[in-house]
């Protein structure tokens, strides 16, 4: 039986540590910009068999990785799909992404449409209008999402910290649910390792079938209820916000005027 408890809002953390959190990673992310290889052109790929021993940027219509980036890999693009592998971070920004190989580091990406199906080392931040983490997916760290949909078939090592319009649960998750949904389902063959803790205004729908090994706790949303769904009060939500806003904009420029920002990463690398 589900516990419900108040979840009342800390306004000072809100208001100051989102920002001060992105704009640190914000320079963990860009400081290594002027190395690397850069490409810009309608397309860029990289063949199968094609290995890259380097960090690569890509500002493009279309981005396909089908080889290998030794490195990291940061893209601004229409389409974005990585079905080869990535032994660094991939961070990318784009309408349509899918991750369907092997990522070594963390996936951090901004999208449209966002479907995970491969394998990632670290922690999945992803910010998107519809997010699907399919049954063949593992991700080794956490998720942290604000999405307006999330579907979660595949395996997480550790927790996922999430907001979203709804999300459906039927795979697993070794560690704890921290969510802020309109409408959640744990559905058959789920199995959650830790605690589920939501905040909605719903009682999440959770099948006979689904495993859970800690507590479940609804917590009711303390807000106007004309002020919009309950995860946009959550500070994790803000942060994510932030940082990925941020990185859009570094990303829209690579997009938008590739060869200027490109040839000017060349030309600090060459001094």
């Amino acid at each position: 039986m589900a516990a419900e408890a108040p979840h009342p809002m800390p306004r000072p953390i809100r208001a100051r540590l989102p920002l001060f959190l992105a704009i640190l990673l914000l320079f963990a992310v860009v400081a290594p910009v002027a190395a690397g290889e850069f490409r810009a052109d309608d397309t860029v790929s990289v063949a199968a068999g094609e290995t890259i021993d380097d960090d690569l940027y890509a500002g493009s219509q279309t981005v396909t990785i089908n080889g290998t980036v030794n490195g990291d890999l940061s893209a601004a693009a229409g389409t974005v799909t990585v079905a080869g592998d990535v032994t660094g971070s991939v961070n990318v920004a784009g309408g349509t992404v899918d991750i369907g190989g092997s990522v070594g580091g963390a996936v951090r990406v901004a999208g449209g449409t966002v479907t995970i199906g491969g394998s990632v080392g670290r922690d999945v931040v992803v910010l998107g209008g519809t997010v699907t983490i399919t049954q063949s997916a593992a991700v080794a760290g956490d998720v942290a999402a604000g999405v307006g949909t999330l579907t979660l078939a595949g395996q997480v090592g550790g927790d996922v910290l999430a907001g979203a319009g709804t999300m459906e649960i039927t795979g697993g998750v070794e560690g704890s649910l921290d969510l802020g949904v309109e409408a959640l389902t744990i559905g058959p063959g789920a199995r959650i390792g830790g605690d589920v803790v939501y905040t909605s205004d719903r009682e999440a729908t959770i099948d006979g079938s689904a495993e859970i090994g800690g507590e479940t706790t609804r917590r009711t949303p303390q807000r106007d209820p004309a002020a919009g769904p309950a995860f946009a009060d959550n500070p994790l939500f803000s942060f994510l916000g932030i940082l990925l806003g941020l990185l859009v904009l570094g990303w829209g420029m690579l997009f938008v005027r590739p060869r200027f920002l490109i040839g000017s990463g060349e030309q600090v690398r060459r001094n």
